[in-house]
């Protein structure tokens, strides 16, 4: 029952202020979601006596806990973990003072200096602060603490954002600060950037300066999906390496690249030459395939890099173009404005098998264009009604530029295979039952599904559709798209 009373008591403070007595004001202290809370603190004549008591907070997820009769805090997981320690905040003469310290390790994102207007950033450990209400804001980082002074209120308020990846820093930024139905628009065309605005706007998006990116009607299925997630979760179209590459310590320090969405990278001339970030990218005017972590000279004005493992939608004409890169297997997600729905488009390849589906709200034709499948890429054309899965099921000869270990290694595992499929073949028809030959109109015999095996996450028996739907069963080998 205690516990019972516990769990109720952290739900009910979702969303409710509960208020603090302090000497000579107030404060209110509101968790927005288990991982993000809001502390405003007022000054103000108050006849009721501080509290003496230390005052905790627990959301499940974060634990907040203020010494007595300040806001001085620290913040906890669930396990114990320290995340951050917060200051009191003081009030002197016209203005007001918080400021917490900081490992000098630590790396500051976002808004910081003076003058900026409802400053927001974040930290390289895991959490951000987005303060409001104020006329004029400071933010001042020093090597073992940032202090934040604000001007023209008799109060300070924030919101504390735990990730702790960046990306997650944004979405609880977009939960605790509603972000407007409408934004600027700006057109930029990713090839036409230098270091200059590349510099300018990288720090628009760690600042959280959001705006509407248009760049032509070859852009517009693949910006279409990201114009749709700047507003559900509040992440920019351009995004800084150290948004993308969170396990990466050095990502802070590529300043005069950035991220075009999640596949594209676009890298100007005054970068070269270019250390190229964790994983396979493939230069989208050559064809050039490049591993990771390797120096590329940079000889046009700019240059982009597909992420392999991508699907690029581009509008040519009344088509659109669906550029696959693997080795892994990518998914795109096209939004539909004339249905306010999402055309999915799915790829993987296992060995020399390539499986290729598009789920289309409307009626379109697509071209896959298919990558490092050969010398040049593989092209097939398709036309796809709306409400259709289209579904290509492709088999290729090993592309003329793998290497004669990899070559090795292909044969090596297509024998391996062919014999543990046939030692499995000759254990079962040494143990397995007689076969049960079922004839049309028979019951067919119960079986289940157990959560970890289907996409329901829940337990499905067979039985349980019986005289309530038919059923279908399709068996194909797992590619981690729609059956």
């Amino acid at each position: 029952m205690k516990f019972a009373l516990v769990l109720l008591t952290l739900v009910s403070l979702y969303g409710k202020p509960v208020r603090i007595e302090l000497p000579g004001g107030s404060a209110e202290f509101e968790w927005v979601n288990s991982v993000a809370f809001r502390l405003k603190r007022s000054w103000h004549e108050n006849p009721n006596p501080p509290e003496r008591a230390v005052r905790e907070f627990e959301s499940g997820t974060l634990r907040v806990e203020f010494a007595a009769g300040t806001l001085a805090a620290r913040v906890t997981n669930s396990s114990g973990k320290l995340i951050a320690t917060l200051g009191d905040p003081v009030r002197a003469a016209g203005k007001i003072v918080v400021e917490r310290q900081r490992d000098p390790a630590e790396r500051i994102y976002g808004q910081t200096g003076p003058n900026p207007r409802d400053p927001f950033f974040f930290s390289s450990a895991g959490f951000g602060q987005a303060f409001r209400g104020a006329q004029k804001y400071v933010v001042d980082v020093q090597d073992q603490r940032i202090r934040v002074t604000t001007q023209g209120s008799d109060s300070i308020e924030y919101f504390f954002l735990y990730g702790p990846t960046p990306k997650e820093i944004y979405d609880q930024r977009k939960a605790a600060l509603q972000i407007p139905e409408t934004l600027p628009m700006r057109a930029i065309d990713p090839r036409t950037l230098d270091c200059t605005s590349i510099h300018a706007l990288n720090q628009d998006s760690l600042s959280a300066n959001l705006y509407v990116v248009t760049s032509g009607s070859e852009w517009e299925p693949f910006l279409g999906a990201y114009t749709r997630e700047l507003f559900d979760r509040g992440l920019p179209v351009f995004r800084p390496l150290v948004l993308q590459f969170t396990r990466d310590p050095n990502a802070w320090k590529f300043t005069d690249v950035t991220m075009f969405g999640d596949e594209i990278l676009v890298a100007p001339k005054c970068s070269s030459p270019l250390t190229l970030p964790q994983g396979l990218w493939t230069d989208l005017k050559t064809g050039v395939e490049h591993k990771s972590r390797s120096t590329v000279p940079l000889t046009d004005d700019v240059t982009l890099f597909a992420r392999n493992g991508s699907i690029l939608p581009i509008r040519r004409g009344n088509l659109i173009e669906l550029h696959y890169f693997p080795k892994l297997g990518a998914e795109f997600f096209i939004f539909e404005p004339d249905v306010n729905d999402y055309s999915q488009v799915h790829a993987s390849q296992a060995l020399d098998q390539w499986r290729l589906e598009i789920e289309s709200k409307v009626t379109r034709t697509y071209e896959w264009v298919l990558h490092h499948i050969g010398e040049n890429p593989k092209r097939i054309r398709v036309e796809v009604k709306a409400g259709q899965d289209h579904i290509l099921n492709l088999r290729s000869k090993l592309p003329a530029v793998v290497s004669l270990l990899e070559k090795e290694i292909y044969w090596a595992m297509k024998l391996s295979l062919a014999l543990l499929a046939g030692a499995a073949l000759s254990l079962y028809a040494q143990t397995a039952p007689p076969k049960t030959h079922l004839k049309v109109g028979e019951t067919a015999p119960d079986f289940t599904i157990a959560a970890r095996s289907n996409t329901s996450g829940k337990e499905i028996k067979l039985s349980e559709f019986r005289g309530k739907k038919n059923v279908v069963l399709a068996f194909f080998p797992a590619a981690f798209t729609g059956g």
